[in-house]
C-alpha cells in the first residue's frame, strides 16, 4: 500500500479547522441539518481511529492525482471499530480516510500515514446523499487508495513564483486558492514552495480563484511580523495591503497608499496551463504603528473625534464635493471586505429652508452613498439609512462655511447584526 501523497495538502487543516469525534460546520449553513453514519473497512479491516473528511460534490471531487489540494469541508473521526457519525448539512459527499492517531499534533500527513477514499460497487468514487434533517445510515464502507480511480474532473493548473517585495524567491510558503478573498479558510491549497519560490496549484476550470501566498495554514488573519502575499498587489509602502486585513482595532476608514492596486483572479480551460502567475509577498503591518503613519497622512479619509466621517455635498443638492467623491470611493474600497463591520449612513443638511423638505433632501443622502457603496459590492444587508435635516449641525449655520459643513452624510462603522 502507497503512502499518501505528499503534495497533496488537502487534509493539512484537519487538526487546525476540527475536533476528534465531530464534524466541524463551516458558515452560513441553514438550519438543516442531518447526519450520515457507517463503519469504514480498508482491505476488509475495519480503519479504526482515523480522520473522516468529506468533500461536497457542489464544489468538485476531491484530487486523485495529487496535484489538487482540495481542503474537505467537513471533519469527522472513526471509533475503535471503525464506526462514525458525522452532522452534515444537505448535499452530497465525497469522503476521505487519513489513518492519523488521536491526539498527533497538527500539520500535512507525515510518513507511515496512509489516505484512502470511499468507493462504490463500480470501482467508482462514493457519493452520500444527505437530505434534510435525516439520518442516512450508508453501513459498511469500502475505501481504496488513489491510485485505484480514475481521475475525471475538469482543472487547470496555475504556475508561477512566490516572491518578496525585493523579488527573491520565498521558500516554505502556501498558495491558497479561494473563490472569495474574504472566507477565512481556503478551498484549496498547493505544496509548500522550496527554495526557487515556484508553487503549482490546480484548480476547478471555468470558476474565478483568488490567490494568497502564506507562510502559516491557518484559517486565522496574518499576524503582525508575518509576511502575505495576494495575486495582484503590489504594495509601494512595502507592506501587506490594509485593504485585506484588519486587525481586531484597525484604523477605520484609511487605506494603504496602493489605491491602483486590486487584488486579481485566476480561471482556466479545463487541462489549460497558466504560467508566470507570480505573487509578491509583504510584510503585515502593526496595526499601532499603522494608525500612527496613515490617521496622520491628509490623502486617506479619516474619523473625526465623535467616531463619523463626513461626506459633504454641494449646496442644496445630491452632488458630492470632489474631495468627498475621492473619500468616498475609498471607503468603497475599505469597507468591502470588512465583514465584522456595518455602516450607518446619516443625512444632514443645514437649517435653512423648509423642515420637511430638508429632512426628505438628507435621506436622500443617505441613500445616494448607500447606492453607491452597494454598486461597489457591499452587501446591503450591512448599510442602515437615515436622514436628520438640519438637526445635529457639524458647525454653526451662522457662517456660509457652517453651512457648506452641515450639507453633509455622516458615515459611521457600528458592528454588523447577525
Amino acid at each position: 500500500m502507497k503512502n499518501f501523497p505528499p503534495v497533496l495538502f488537502c487534509l493539512i487543516l484537519l487538526c487546525v479547522l476540527a475536533s476528534p469525534g465531530r464534524a466541524e460546520l463551516s458558515e452560513g449553513i441553514g438550519s438543516r441539518i442531518g447526519s450520515i453514519g457507517g463503519r469504514v473497512f480498508v482491505e476488509g479491516r475495519p480503519q479504526a481511529l482515523s480522520m473522516v473528511a468529506f468533500f461536497q460534490e457542489k464544489n468538485g471531487p476531491p484530487s486523485l492525482d495529487g496535484g489538487l489540494g482540495r481542503v474537505p469541508e467537513f471533519l469527522s473521526r472513526t471509533d475503535a471499530e471503525g464506526s462514525f457519525v458525522a452532522n452534515l448539512p444537505t448535499g452530497r459527499y465525497f469522503m476521505g480516510i487519513l489513518e492519523r492517531s488521536p491526539g498527533s499534533p497538527s500539520g500535512p500527513p507525515r510518513a507511515g500515514e496512509k489516505f484512502y477514499f470511499a468507493v462504490d460497487n463500480q470501482g467508482q468514487l462514493l457519493l452520500l446523499p444527505l437530505r434534510g434533517k435525516m439520518h442516512f445510515e450508508a453501513g459498511r464502507i469500502n475505501a481504496a487508495p488513489s491510485s485505484v480511480f480514475v481521475d475525471r474532473a475538469g482543472y487547470f493548473k496555475v504556475e508561477g513564483v512566490v516572491r518578496n517585495e525585493n523579488g527573491t524567491p520565498v521558500n516554505n510558503v502556501v498558495v491558497l486558492g479561494k473563490s472569495r478573498l474574504n472566507i477565512p479558510r481556503p478551498e484549496f491549497i498547493s505544496a509548500r514552495t522550496k527554495s526557487d519560490g515556484r508553487y503549482s496549484l490546480k484548480l476547478p476550470a471555468g470558476r474565478p480563484f483568488y490567490l494568497v501566498a502564506r507562510q502559516d495554514i491557518a484559517a486565522t488573519r496574518p499576524q503582525p511580523g508575518t509576511q502575505v502575499g495576494t495575486y495582484g498587489i503590489h504594495s509601494k509602502t512595502g507592506l501587506a495591503t490594509l485593504t485585506l486585513f484588519s486587525f481586531g482595532s484597525p484604523p477605520p476608514g484609511v487605506l494603504a497608499e496602493d489605491t491602483e492596486s486590486r487584488a486579481q483572479t485566476v480561471s482556466g480551460r479545463p487541462a489549460e496551463v497558466r504560467g508566470g502567475v507570480d505573487i509578491f509577498m509583504y510584510p503585515v503591518p502593526d496595526p499601532e504603528k499603522v494608525k500612527k503613519s496613515v490617521q496622520s497622512n491628509t490623502d486617506f479619509p479619516r474619523l473625526g473625534r465623535d467616531g463619523n466621517h463626513n461626506i459633504v455635498f454641494e449646496g442644496n443638492s445630491l452632488r458630492v464635493s470632489e474631495k468627498s467623491s475621492r473619500d468616498l470611493e475609498q471607503w468603497a474600497a475599505f469597507i468591502i471586505d470588512r465583514e465584522e463591520f456595518g455602516i450607518e449612513l446619516t443625512g444632514y443638511t443645514d437649517n435653512s429652508g423648509i423642515l420637511a423638505e430638508n429632512i426628505a433632501i438628507s435621506e436622500k443622502r443617505a441613500r445616494f452613498v448607500a447606492d453607491y457603496l452597494i454598486s461597489r459590492g457591499v452587501a446591503v444587508r450591512r448599510i442602515k439609512v437615515a436622514g436628520k435635516g438640519p438637526y445635529n449641525p457639524a458647525a454653526p449655520n451662522r457662517t456660509k462655511a457652517g453651512r457648506a459643513l452641515n450639507q453633509r452624510v455622516e458615515i459611521r462603522l457600528v458592528g454588523v447584526e447577525r
